[in-house]
């Protein structure tokens, strides 16, 4: 009976395995399909319009992949996401972390762009709380209420009391930064 357990996981786990891949195929495959048609686009319109681009320098075939030192952080990435998934290495949700942290560590130290204060900063400032304000066309508060939720992302907040039809200000404030947007409520 234990073995016939063992066994049913792990074939489980290879199906779902098979899924990841199968689902991370279906979106490679579209999206190369799209890049390729938008190139062919780019070629077409210029054939028909060759004064909307610059003209290009003859370069030879070292010349071009001496170029390629400018975009190695991009095909890096490349291969450690697509090469992480097909080589089994991790699923396409490790992947997404996998590149974030290469993200940052190019950031940090290859560009210098960010510190570690910054990526504390950004850090406690996502986990922060928000308050969400709701104002009238008088500017007068009808709604407020803190938001808390799992990140970022999507969050259903209740305004506590149904609010009458009319245009309103909603003002989203987190720490020292605020997001105002308008918005009508019709009945």
């Amino acid at each position: 009976m234990g073995a016939h357990l063992t066994s049913r996981k792990s074939r489980d786990a290879a199906v779902q395995a098979m899924l990841s891949l199968i689902l991370f195929a279906a979106g490679l495959f579209p999206g190369l399909l799209l890049s390729a048609l938008y190139m062919l686009v780019v070629h077409v319109v210029l054939r028909v319009r060759p004064g909307w681009a610059p003209e290009p320098e003859p370069l030879g075939f070292a010349a071009r992949v001496a170029e390629l030192r400018h975009v190695w952080e991009f095909l890096a990435l490349f291969a450690l996401v697509v090469g992480g998934i097909y080589g089994g290495v991790f699923t396409p949700t490790e992947a997404a972390g996998a590149a974030c942290i290469y993200a940052i560590v190019i950031s940090m130290f290859v560009y210098r762009e960010m510190s570690l204060a910054d990526l504390w900063q950004i850090t406690l400032d996502s986990a922060a709380p928000a308050r969400l304000e709701i104002f009238d066309l008088a500017g007068r508060r009808v709604a407020s209420c803190e938001v808390r939720g799992p990140g970022p992302g999507r969050v259903a907040v209740a305004a506590g009391h149904p609010l009458s039809a009319g245009v309103y200000t909603l003002r989203l404030s987190q720490a020292s930064r605020a997001l105002s947007a308008r918005g009508v409520v019709m009945r």
